[in-house]
């Protein structure tokens, strides 16, 4: 017999994708509640309408109240319709204030980052809008320890630490390594606004480029800032040597990563909760360098699995970059090191188990 899930999430996103695929896999009948369309096999799509949303800005900023104006009635009926035996809603400001407002349980929440980390403290209104939220909830969860102090700043209930694993089978090791003779590449996988800090890496690469020969810069993504970092690399004259892939399909993320030498992270953005980009890289066994920012240290060791360096530090990424190249040995310590690192505590299967364990418990 089957079990009834329902996700409050954006379906179309990779984290809702592999949730539901893995409770989908797990003998459960899922089905997500989405403002925005996908498609996932064996799994219930309802798709909610609304006006104000479809004319919105981005996925972040819109007139919450016309939108819930809109959408709870269409929530509601589908929840008690499907009388799910758990509603799971995923990023605590919007499907997470969704599901606080049908008045269903169990209710379990889960934290993503901006929802309590930056959101609160705009104005008091949605300070009010996240503690409402969390208090309907049941259980409450977050991604990692960094995220979950954040969230406790609006609740005093227990919070649950939910990685976002990765698959260690799909990312996983190069089996040969390159030859010495063959260019130095690093690089990143992240969309393109300022927030997460590539121009960084561009200013890096203009340092590296006067102390080494052959070398690769390789920017995977799409955004706002697109046009802004290619006239960067044109004004440092190094605009031939950095690849911007645009964005990638996620099946193709581990082998453009396996092409990598080092990992970077320049990220400079204070809700950068977890750190999934760097998680995948480290289980390829590639050492990763990363901005010591929000939840980022938790996911990279310092000195062991790669380097931490100070946001928006240009010079501390090109050094660490550099160091990598000079010692190849130590760079493949490092990775080697990443890798179980990431088996021992970021293998998806184990860190979705803690939600399946969660689950069977309370329908139990």
């Amino acid at each position: 017999m089957k079990t009834n899930i329902l996700l409050l999430s954006d379906a179309n996103n990779v984290h809702t994708y592999k949730w539901a695929t893995f409770f989908r896999d797990n003998n459960f009948k899922v089905g997500i509640i989405s403002m925005l369309p996908a498609e996932i096999e064996g799994v219930q799509i309802y798709q909610l309408k609304s006006k104000t949303y479809a004319k919105r800005k981005n996925n972040l900023e819109y007139n919450r109240f016309k939108v819930f104006f809109e959408m709870l009635p269409q929530i509601k009926k589908i929840i008690y319709q499907i009388k799910p035996e758990i509603l799971h809603a995923h990023f605590v400001s919007s499907y997470g204030l969704f599901g606080a407002l049908t008045n269903y349980h169990p209710y379990f929440l889960s934290a993503w980052g901006y929802d309590t980390i930056t959101f609160p403290d705009k104005n008091f209104l949605n300070k009010t809008i996240v503690k409402f939220a969390l208090s309907k909830a049941d259980k409450i969860f977050a991604t990692s320890r960094f995220l979950a102090e954040k969230t406790n700043r609006f609740t005093k209930k227990n919070i649950i630490i939910t990685p976002f694993g990765v698959n260690i089978d799909k990312f996983s090791p190069i089996k040969e390594k390159r030859s010495k003779k063959e260019k130095f590449i690093w690089g990143t996988i992240k969309a393109l606004y300022p927030k997460y800090g590539i121009r960084y890496l561009i200013e890096a690469a203009k340092i590296i480029n006067e102390k080494i020969p052959n070398w690769e810069l390789i920017i995977a993504g799409e955004g706002s800032e697109k046009e802004t970092l290619i006239n960067l690399a044109k004004k440092y004259n190094i605009e031939t040597k950095i690849k911007f892939l645009g964005k990638i399909p996620h099946e193709t993320v581990p082998e453009t990563i396996k092409q990598m030498d080092v990992f970077v992270v320049p990220s400079i953005w204070e809700c950068e909760s977890f750190g999934v980009a760097a998680v995948e890289a480290s289980a390829c066994g590639i050492p990763v360098i990363a901005s010591r920012i929000g939840g980022l240290p938790e996911v990279v060791v310092n000195n062991k699995t790669g380097f931490l360096v100070t946001p928006k530090s240009a010079q501390e990424i090109a050094n660490k970059i550099l160091y990598f190249y000079n010692n190849p040995l130590e760079k493949e310590k490092m990775g080697s090191e990443a890798r179980k690192f990431v088996v021992d505590n970021y293998e998806w299967k184990k860190n979705a188990q803690i939600m399946l364990d969660i689950y069977k418990e309370v329908i139990k």
